[in-house]
């Protein structure tokens, strides 16, 4: 039972955590709906940092494996969500290098 415990990112919560921008399927039947939810509102009580959730409707778990418009978007949401703390915590400095989204 430890190991799962320990696995789990909600007994590793505290306010020094990163930036988080968390993605969820509604549908998902490996990992419960809920328990991002609940991940999401704790980290959101304690976090220093952005805390993002994106519940996406009909949508199962790893549902980015295969090429399709749904992955294709999230993954331009994170780049620009990764795009913005870069930006964020690295404000006066030099911008680093480009990234092209194919």
């Amino acid at each position: 039972m430890q190991s799962y415990l320990d696995a789990s990112p909600v007994t590793h919560i505290s306010a020094d955590a990163p930036p988080f921008f968390v993605l969820h399927g509604r549908n998902d039947s490996l990992v419960p709906v809920q328990q991002a939810r609940g991940f999401v509102d704790q980290l959101r009580q304690v976090s220093k940092q952005p805390v993002v959730y994106a519940e996406l409707p009909f949508t199962q778990h790893a549902f980015d494996l295969l090429g399709s418009a749904r992955a294709a978007h999230t993954a331009i949401a994170v780049e620009q969500f990764l795009a913005e703390v870069y930006a964020t915590q690295h404000a006066g400095s030099e911008p680093g290098p480009a990234v092209a989204i194919p």
